[in-house]
Formats: structure tokens, sequence, C-alpha cells
């Protein structure tokens, strides 16, 4: 992994781990906390060895091309679905719930 790999994926699983100890009930942290490790890890884990699979099959150019193509997707659909929802009343018949915290 380069730095900025490495710096990107410290940044991503700190937000993570904040949001989740924002809204998983205490006796269920630790729990949660293992299971997004888990899928962390295992992500890790197959995108090596898909990359290696796909540098070996497409070359290593296009890997890097396709890379940038899902990393652009992926920030554009997270701009869209991470939107402040709208208050409850400006939606008939939908309500957003989120827990209160101080």
């Amino acid at each position: 992994m380069t730095r900025l790999q490495i710096k990107a994926t410290k940044r991503v699983v700190a937000a993570a781990s904040t949001l989740l100890q924002a809204y998983i009930p205490n006796d269920k942290r630790g729990r949660a906390g293992s299971a997004m490790n888990t899928v962390i890890t295992l992500a890790s884990v197959v995108s090596m060895g898909l990359s290696d699979m796909l540098g070996d099959a497409l070359g290593v150019r296009q890997v890097f091309y396709l890379s940038g193509l899902i990393t652009v997707f992926s920030g554009l659909l997270a701009a869209i679905l991470m939107r402040s929802p709208a208050p409850a009343d400006a939606r008939p018949g939908f309500a957003v719930n989120f827990p209160d915290h101080p």
C-alpha cells in the first residue's frame, strides 16, 4: 500500500469507528467493532488478490484506471446517499428517527 492509501484507510476507519461509537448501544459495541474489523480485513485481502489477478489479465495501468473510476463512482454515490435528510414534516409519510446524543 502506498502512503496515500494508508492515510485514506486510517481516516475511513476513524470515521467509521466514530459513527459506531455514536450509534451502537454500549452492550453491542464490541460485537459491532469486531464485525467492522473483520469486514475491513476481509476486504483488504480480497482486493489484494483481485488486483493481482486483474493486473495479470488487463495490465497494471488499466487496473489503476479501473480503481480510479470505482473511487470516483463511490465518492459520488456517497455524496448522494449521505446528504442530510429533509425534515420529516417536509416529506409526508416519512419520518427519520435518529438517536438523541448530547
